[in-house]
């Protein structure tokens, strides 16, 4: 399996003295009639990588914000899944003439909906790695609903500079961009609709797929593909743990009873709950029967905490007999105990 290096940037930089150079250099002019504007630094294309959309609201102009993006570790994971996703991207990218001999806007749209933490953002960044060192292409990132207007005048102005390079768009916690008719209005038009550009692979994400109505979820040309995105099977479980482990310098065959426990154990985990698993176990030295209970009680609550008036460590009682307690010695914490294995 394909192991990635644990901080990942982007195949073009600009190093950092360079900007400030340019910064206080003016080069070129911009020609605008009989008006000769003078401009700093100018480049042809944009470096591969992520990018926001700006607005400037004196001279009414979008621009392109760069991203820095720091990400743990990628994994390819064993399961079909992600082989299924990103074959079928890889053959989008290879069919252009086929889309143009049909007719079709070179677009591939795909909503991709799952549980929390199931690992969603981890597979489009594979996607993303792929388009960024194959194709040199950008990434084009819809963080809020204002952003949905702005992104036709964005990618009009870009495919003037840029005609034909590739393009991700990525939407994530799709629902959240649809807070009224005008943002329904501007994604269905972005989707199927007039402000449709070739070249560009669109990924939406969703925690809540029941948020979304069929006029987005039973319309095949506003969205190609809709999958759930399911919690790891146990042998995408074990894959992890091992190899978590043995990048940490861990002998995996002194704790094999261990791992394989942890895989039956962490069955219905999602991959944000193995992530805590590990951290629990190995990072913080807390006892193994603790960090379950802990990750147990977090799913049985789906995150629905409520606080109450119970006083701490009395579970209910007044002021005076709080005071009584902290008057004596506390409890010493428990003293983690370093786990076999490592090397």
């Amino acid at each position: 399996m394909e192991l990635e290096n644990d901080v990942w940037l982007d195949d073009e930089t600009i190093e950092e003295s360079s900007d400030k150079e340019h910064m206080s250099k003016f080069t070129q002019y911009i020609i605008d009639g009989d008006n000769y504007v003078p401009v700093q630094k100018c480049g042809k294309t944009l470096p591969s990588g992520y990018y926001r959309i700006g607005f400037n609201d004196n001279t009414q102009q979008v621009f392109f914000i760069k991203q820095k993006i720091i990400m743990p570790k990628l994994y390819t994971l064993p399961n079909s899944l992600h082989r299924d996703i990103m074959a079928d991207i890889q053959h989008f990218w290879e069919s252009k003439d086929r889309y143009k001999a049909f007719g079709n806007v070179y677009k591939r749209n795909i909503l991709i909906y799952s549980v929390p933490g199931t690992g969603k953002t981890s597979l489009i960044n594979l996607i993303v790695r792929d388009l960024l060192k194959r194709r040199k292409g950008i990434v084009i990132q819809i963080n809020k609903a204002n952003d949905l207007v702005l992104y036709p005048l964005a990618m009009k102005y870009f495919r003037q500079v840029e005609g034909d390079r590739p393009v991700i768009l990525v939407m994530e916690d799709f629902d959240t961009l649809l807070i009224d008719d005008t943002y329904k209005s501007a994604m269905l038009n972005l989707l199927d609709g007039n402000d449709q550009f070739d070249n560009v692979v669109t990924i939406a994400t969703t925690n809540h797929p029941e948020k979304i109505t069929d006029q987005f979820s039973n319309r095949p040309s506003r969205f190609n593909l809709i999958i759930e995105y399911g919690k790891p099977s146990a042998k995408v479980r074990k894959f992890y743990i091992e190899t978590k482990l043995k990048e940490a310098g861990v002998d995996i065959r002194k704790i094999k009873d261990d791992i394989a426990r942890y895989v039956s154990r962490s069955s219905g985990y999602t991959m944000d709950h193995l992530k805590e698993l590990i951290q629990g176990i190995f990072v913080d030295e807390l006892p193994e029967e603790d960090v379950f209970s802990r990750i147990d009680a977090m799913i049985e609550k789906r995150g629905l905490y409520k606080a109450n008036d119970d006083f701490i460590g009395t579970g209910g009682g007044d002021d005076e007999d709080w005071d009584d307690e902290i008057d004596g010695a506390l409890p010493p914490l428990p003293t983690p105990k370093r786990k076999i294995g490592f090397v």
